[in-house]
């Protein structure tokens, strides 16, 4: 096999501090087997060689790939960070057998356990955004090492009342005897910390490596440095491509690892992946970073297609241009910053053959639609009292608390139970059935003259701009998220239609195979792949970067990576789009398209 001379350097690293540097596509696992395979050939033992990896699906293919590439030489040890916590867990700690790990079936257990833990601090259920938001904030605090309590004071804790909900949450989880993946670090670090312990562990390994060094999180490290016995540690890694913050991962400990451990530096700088054009561009936009290690990008003279910064006029416009411009017979990805973005984008495509690299659907559970879908319910029953609680607020003509408590009095039809209400003035009660005539008209309605009537009639915009402040969320990604509901809802008749429609893209989502010429991700389900043929989408300020990252250097330049993770996915075609109006709303490019344009 052919190496630059940065490669061959790299790969006859011996002993001592080492810090690979690697642009995308610069064959950086190729490296890392390469100096396996050379330090077995002269003489090191494998059993001796550690290489920890970011997730199983990695820890696989590079056993995979040394066999196939040194089929004559024992393999060394590939293990993601958790297997190795594991692996110490079981061995030293005395109550390893009564541990029972929240994977698998065992997700329903954590759940109700939060549940229990919320309904304790707030006196009721937690939704699906309350419980993925507990989550995160849990595991970046631990992944942070930082109390709770310290925790709830960072910019990106998202849980009310946070440190009395995770210690609720964590007894409980103890008094079950379960732990997450988290937990098995803390655990395995814990252990480590006792000399007896260490000493065993570091004599298992003469030679440590880590693949994809900017995700590993300060927990994370804590493990790997008490793990060596000489500082024969090897780190490879790209800070450019740090966009693991909520999991608290972050570049800044590749800078404490330069700092205390004086590593020799390799760079890697042979992009053997994109064409030229890309390879400028994205080597240009992501040099606007402050907080990185310099390093260029070099491609090999294939300048290949200008990359397109594509305006379409509306979100659906978007993908009809994909249809035209995708190839037979090659590998394309839409990838798209947000889950939600996906939901459009299966209803254009629903009949083409895709794979999806996430296959989820909780976009069909977001707000926008949740509220939608009352609305059309209480328009058809007007006797759905949960419906109406669940929009009362959210429409004209300032309905009450206090009527809604008539209501749960009273029952049967919500308007006249509303109206009812003792102590109201004639022209609230005048309201309520002036609501009552517009639901009636709404019931009459098919399902897309339905969606504008609940948003321009009933005034369901005013809550979207509420939505829009109380949260921070980008109002041009709520307008889309509308758009795209209208988009779904064609050719639906009524409620029962449109519910259909939303069961038949959930199951092509949940069918829909993990490999396929054309793929549908998030950019963080891409990273560490390639693709002939890259589509950005919705590329909208407020929306890519975060509206909460505009006030916030650290987040900003986060959000900067992510991009640039998207655009060096592409090796010959990379697109980025953006949709000039969000339902009938113009919108602005992103802030990231306006400044590739003065570059191109």
């Amino acid at each position: 096999m052919d190496y630059t001379q940065a490669q061959i350097e790299a790969i006859f690293h011996g002993r001592g501090p080492a810090l690979i540097l690697a642009v995308p596509g610069a064959g950086k696992t190729t490296v890392l087997l390469a100096r396996l395979a050379q330090l077995i050939e002269n003489g090191e033992d494998p059993k001796r060689m550690l290489t920890i990896t970011f997730s199983k699906a990695a820890s696989l293919d590079m056993k995979e790939r040394f066999q196939k590439l040194f089929p004559k030489l024992p393999p060394p040890f590939f293990l993601t960070i958790h297997a190795l916590c594991f692996q110490i867990i079981r061995k030293f700690d005395p109550q390893a057998s009564s541990y029972q790990v929240l994977s698998g079936p065992l997700y329903s257990l954590a759940n109700d356990i939060f549940r229990k833990a919320f309904q304790k601090n707030f006196h009721r259920l937690p939704n699906d955004d309350q419980k993925e938001a507990f989550f995160q904030d849990l595991g970046r605090a631990k992944n942070l090492q930082i109390s709770f309590e310290a925790y709830s004071q960072d910019d990106h804790c998202q849980s009310p009342n946070f440190p009395s909900l995770a210690r609720d949450y964590e007894r409980e989880k103890a008094r079950h005897k379960v732990i997450d993946f988290d937990d098995m670090m803390v655990l395995a670090l814990n252990l480590l910390e006792k000399e007896s312990v260490r000493k065993r562990v570091q004599g298992a390994f003469d030679w440590i490596q880590v693949d994809e060094g900017q995700d590993t999180s300060k927990l994370q490290m804590s493990v790997i440095y008490k793990l060596l016995k000489e500082r024969n540690l090897l780190i490879v890694a790209d800070d450019d491509q740090s966009i693991y913050a909520f999991r608290g991962a972050r570049p800044q400990k590749l800078k404490d690892y330069d700092r205390d451990y004086r590593p020799k530096k390799y760079y890697l700088e042979d992009n053997f992946r994109s064409t030229d054009h890309i390879i400028s561009l994205s080597k240009d936009f992501i040099a606007q970073n402050k907080d990185r290690f310099p390093k260029s990008m070099e491609g090999h003279g294939e300048p290949g297609l200008p990359v397109q910064v594509i305006q379409t006029r509306r979100a659906k416009d978007q993908y009809a241009f994909i249809k035209d411009q995708v190839s037979p017979g090659k590998k394309a990805a839409i990838l798209y910053r947000n889950t939600v973005s996906s939901m459009g984008l299966v209803n254009a495509f629903a009949e083409e053959d895709f794979a999806i690299r996430s296959r989820e659907v909780k976009f069909f559970h977001h707000p926008i639609i949740l509220d939608l879908l009352h609305f059309m319910a209480l328009a058809e029953n007007p006797k759905d009292a949960q419906a109406m609680g669940a929009i009362y607020y959210k429409m004209k003509g300032y309905l009450s608390k206090k009527m809604l408590a008539h209501l749960g009095q009273e029952g049967g039809n919500v308007f006249r139970a509303m109206a009812s209400t003792p102590g109201l003035k004639d022209f609230q009660r005048q309201q309520v059935y002036d609501l009552q005539k517009d639901f009636t008209h709404l019931a009459s309605l098919e399902v897309p003259e339905k969606l504008y009537f609940i948003l321009e009639d009933l005034d369901y915009k005013a809550y979207l701009d509420y939505f829009h402040k109380k949260w921070s969320t980008s109002l041009d990604q709520l307008y889309l998220i509308y758009d795209q509901v209208i988009a779904l809802s064609k050719d639906c008749r009524d409620l029962a239609a449109f519910q259909g429609k939303v069961s038949y893209l959930k199951r092509k989502i949940l069918d829909a195979p993990s490999k396929a010429d054309l793929t549908f991700s998030t950019i963080h389900g891409v990273k560490g792949l390639e693709f002939d043929q890259v589509f950005v989408l919705d590329l909208v300020e407020g929306s890519f970067p975060s509206l909460q990252s505009m006030d916030q250097p650290s987040l900003y330049e986060e959000e900067r990576r992510l991009f640039y993770v998207a655009m060096t996915r592409a090796k010959e075609e990379l697109y980025l789009l953006s949709p000039r109006q969000a339902y009938s709303i113009p919108t602005r490019k992103s802030p990231f398209l306006r400044e590739l344009e003065d570059l191109i």
